[in-house]
């Protein structure tokens, strides 16, 4: 699948969090903030997960719900960041890759270090998010992307990384005004 774009239709889904709740982008008059992940134990995805949990309360004073992807197990996904990290939002294992597929999530790694370098202060945050365990449960050479999706199904924002750590700014998901 080609990347997708500000304007274009979101994929439709109906999938199960790792609690078992259903989750989709049609529930109701609320805005999704869909994060796509690499691994549970990748340290730039662990930062971005705790600073999507500080801003949770934000995102909720928005009706902005998220949906945090990672294409990890069900367990793992649940024991090594949902239950250790108390995240409040819905995450979704997607062994399979099928959404990351159908939102065009499958650019590599490879050469994007040159991007990753411009960034130290990122780098150093995402140091204490270092697990004990080095475990790969998912896709060590993809790149993270994340998606705000309008009440009617259409992508508002479509960021596809430059490099592993590379998501979208907090302030730019909150302070973004709906097409």
């Amino acid at each position: 699948m080609e990347k997708l774009k500000a304007g274009d239709r979101a994929p439709l889904f109906k999938v199960w969090d790792t609690e078992g709740n259903p989750q989709s982008i049609t529930q109701g008059n609320s805005r999704y903030f869909l994060s796509f992940h690499r691994f549970t134990t990748c340290p730039f995805c662990n930062l971005r997960t705790h600073e999507l949990k500080n801003n949770y309360p934000l995102f909720r004073e928005q009706d902005i719900e998220i949906i945090s992807l990672w294409p990890s197990s069900r367990n793992a996904l649940f024991h090594d960041v949902k239950e250790k990290m108390k995240v409040p939002f819905a995450m979704v294992a997607d062994e399979k890759m099928v959404l990351y597929n159908e939102y065009g999530v499958n650019d590599s790694s490879k050469g994007s270090l040159k991007h990753l370098l411009k960034e130290p202060l990122l780098l150093t945050k995402a140091l204490k998010y270092l697990p004990a365990s080095r475990t790969i449960d998912g896709q060590p050479e993809l790149l993270p992307a994340n998606f705000l999706i309008n009440p009617h199904g259409i992508i508002e924002i479509a960021h596809y990384g430059k490099h592993i750590g590379d998501h979208l700014p907090i302030n730019d998901i909150l302070n973004f005004k709906s097409l």
